[in-house]
């Protein structure tokens, strides 16, 4: 069910991120990607690989966006933040299968 539910977050997010970046995108949908293989095979592994890509994914919106507005304060143009910021959602996630790993 967690499987389903994240991909269809990713899903979204990745047609919404199709006006910004086609290379956001492409990650978005390649996570939502690894999320459906997982529902699909009712393997627990993939939903693991799923959540790391798009914590780190989300991570890395994250730092964009800072560097983003710095840009701005010194003289840039505004640029818009994108949806892979949704990643961070996956990180709740992962920190119970380490935490069920570990036991």
């Amino acid at each position: 069910m967690v499987g389903l539910i994240y991909f269809v977050i990713f899903l979204v997010s990745a047609i919404f991120e199709l006006r910004n970046s086609y290379a956001n995108s492409f990650v978005l949908f390649t996570v939502s990607a690894v999320f459906l293989k997982g529902v699909v095979t009712k393997k627990k592994g993939y939903y693991l690989a799923g959540s790391i890509l798009g914590s780190v994914f989300g991570v890395l919106m994250i730092l964009s966006a800072v560097a983003s507005y710095a840009d701005t304060f010194l003289g840039g143009e505004f640029a818009n933040v994108s949806y892979g910021v949704v990643g961070i959602s996956t990180l709740p996630y992962l920190l119970i299968m380490r935490k069920r790993l570990s036991a």
